[in-house]
């Protein structure tokens, strides 16, 4: 599965396009900002992970109905995403990227923040992309995905 990034205007919403596009194990990931290269790039790709003011620069007709998950670190207007003619699977908001996202580790500090992108990457993987996860005999599932469980206590 081919993931693609396409970082916002700002830096703090790079940040979180790249950040959330590292959650994506298993998938082959890319992150572009070049236009000429967005085009043929969207073609390949299975999933994009932008903000809302980016994808507001396409036409529908360049997305194809391919899966869209929007990120942004300032409120999404959801009357205005679900008016745009996308095929928005998930949104996300990270609310004061300076407090709650460390620019050297690249990871939000909220468990409870990262855990909810988590689950909404999860998600995207199990329902979008159809990436079936691998269970153990008693159904348990083994992700590889640091959940929190045991690294925050």
């Amino acid at each position: 599965m081919n993931i693609l990034g396409i970082p916002g205007k700002s830096r703090a919403d790079n940040q979180l396009v790249n950040y959330a596009i590292s959650l994506f194990e298993g998938c082959r990931k890319n992150s572009i900002n070049n236009n000429s290269l967005l085009k043929t790039n969207i073609k390949k790709t299975d999933l994009l992970v932008t903000t809302i003011e980016k994808l507001q620069e396409f036409e529908p007709t360049e997305i194809k109905g391919k899966p869209v998950f929007l990120v942004s670190t300032k409120p999404i207007d959801k009357i205005l995403y679900k008016s745009l003619e996308f095929n928005i699977c998930e949104t996300y908001y990270l609310p004061d990227i300076e407090a709650n996202f460390d620019n050297e580790q690249a990871v939000i500090f909220s468990t409870r923040l990262r855990l909810e992108l988590i689950k909404k990457v999860n998600h995207c993987r199990y329902n979008e992309l159809k990436i079936v996860p691998h269970t153990s005999s008693c159904g348990i599932e083994r992700s590889a995905i640091e959940c929190g469980d045991e690294s925050d206590y």
